[in-house]
């Protein structure tokens, strides 16, 4: 007789399971060396991140409770814009949430109330590099049973329902670490902050930009100069040629002379050029246009417009949904299960400046359907990102008489009683 293996739910003990080895034979990048010489350390994982993260921040977002939208003098409203606790409000607060996600993989917001189950009063982004769970072998149908964070004076202990957390999925193993973007280019980030510290070193060490010497003349060739005379010669050149005042100027030298120029070869050059593939490269781990970001060799008016709606497109409104998805999860649906409201958050598309062209075409091309027949009403206001359902009006049996036809109107007050028709004629008021 066969068994049935869905009849019950069969869990494996330890000592039935054999354990794969765990984690991958690479080196893993530390919060540290994210932070130390990735985001201080390199001029363009900086740039890229941080340009990045206070776009996200300043995506404009509209509260909406239910369907209507939430007037700013509501309490969660005031929380949510104005007051994520006494140092910041929402734009700085989803800044630093944007940058901790951005560089570690991960971002947690600490939710601070009064006590465990009322609502908060105050949220802090915490900074990823001083959380951490208190287990990184944990099931992946489990929460860690707590996370520590310190912030260099204390250590506090949040259990996972006080922290909202997003994370970046990592197939590598099962841990709550999320994975960096920045893990699978480092090799990138390293060899730019090599690059840089190269080229800094052939600045210091530059030396000298070229040096005079007697031209060969004659069979006996060129006499060297005496110390004396080097030294008169060096004075001489440095005023004949320096300063600005000596652009395009020509000088006369009574004893033939011949200058060498020293300067950087051609792999010297390779090495700066290196910074441009370097950009590409950690542009192209977060999703955005490099052009955007310090690659002057694809900037063109064309490009630039189409670079500012994939900015958006493909990454700014992404991460921010990523945000509001968990934000709605772990904060909102506790909000509106104590208060009884049913708020959400959506980003309010038609104020991106980079869309709005885009929008415009969409309505009209939405309109032009609608009126051929080709759309419903419902499917319309889906594809403008309104809701599809409508709440009824409430409108009066009187005003849906006068809404019809006279032809039909007098055919359906013909089928009344003679007491009917003249209790609805008085009120209309056509009778007394």
């Amino acid at each position: 007789m066969g068994q049935n293996v869905f009849e019950e739910k069969q869990v494996l003990t330890t000592g039935q399971f054999y354990k794969l080895p765990y984690g991958y034979s690479y080196n893993r990048t530390t919060p540290t060396q994210r932070v130390r010489d990735g985001y201080l350390g390199n001029e363009d994982v900086y740039a890229t991140v941080s340009r990045f993260a206070r776009l996200c921040a300043t995506c404009p977002l509209v509260l909406m409770n239910g369907e209507n939208v939430v007037n700013d003098t509501d309490e969660f409203y005031k929380f949510f814009f104005d007051n994520w606790n006494q140092k910041y409000g929402k734009e700085e607060g989803m800044y630093e949430l944007f940058v901790n996600l951005f560089l570690h993989g991960s971002a947690y917001i600490y939710k601070e109330s009064e006590s465990l189950g009322f609502l908060p009063t105050k949220q802090w982004v915490l900074p990823t590099d001083k959380v951490t769970p208190s287990t990184y072998q944990n099931s992946i149908f489990e929460d860690p049973a707590y996370y520590n964070f310190n912030d260099n004076a204390s250590i506090y202990k949040y259990f996972p329902s006080q922290l909202i957390r997003l994370n970046y999925y990592d197939p590598s193993y099962t841990s709550e670490e999320g994975l960096s973007p920045l893990q699978a280019v480092w090799n990138t980030v390293l060899s730019s902050n090599n690059r840089a510290t190269a080229e800094k070193t052939m600045l210091e060490n530059r030396g000298i930009s070229g040096f005079v010497s007697p031209k060969a003349t004659g069979e006996m060739g060129a006499m060297g100069f005496t110390n004396s005379v080097a030294d008169a010669v060096r004075a001489i050149f440095s005023r004949l040629t320096g300063g600005a005042n000596k652009f395009n100027k020509v000088e006369v030298m009574e004893q033939p002379t011949e200058f060498t120029q020293l300067g950087m070869d051609a792999g010297d050059m390779k090495i700066i050029e290196m910074r441009l593939n370097h950009v590409r490269a950690i542009c192209n781990t977060y999703g955005l246009p490099s052009l955007l970001f310090n690659d002057y060799q694809s900037r063109t008016h064309a490009n630039y417009k189409e670079a500012m709606k994939a900015l958006y497109t493909d990454g700014i409104i992404p991460q921010v949904k990523l945000f509001i998805n968990q934000y709605e999860k772990q904060m909102l649906n506790m909000v509106n299960k104590l208060t009884g409201n049913k708020y959400w958050i959506k980003i309010a598309v038609e104020q991106i400046e980079p869309l709005k062209e885009d929008l415009a075409q969409l309505r009209q091309s939405v309109l032009a359907q609608l009126e051929k027949n080709l759309i419903t009403k419902k499917e319309a206001r889906e594809m403008l990102g309104l809701s599809g359902e409508v709440e009824p009006e409430n409108v009066s049996g009187i005003d849906r008489l006068l809404g019809m036809s006279p032809l039909l109107a007098n055919g359906l007050i013909s089928t009344l009683s003679e007491q009917d028709r003249n209790s609805l004629l008085r009120e209309i008021g056509l009778i007394k």
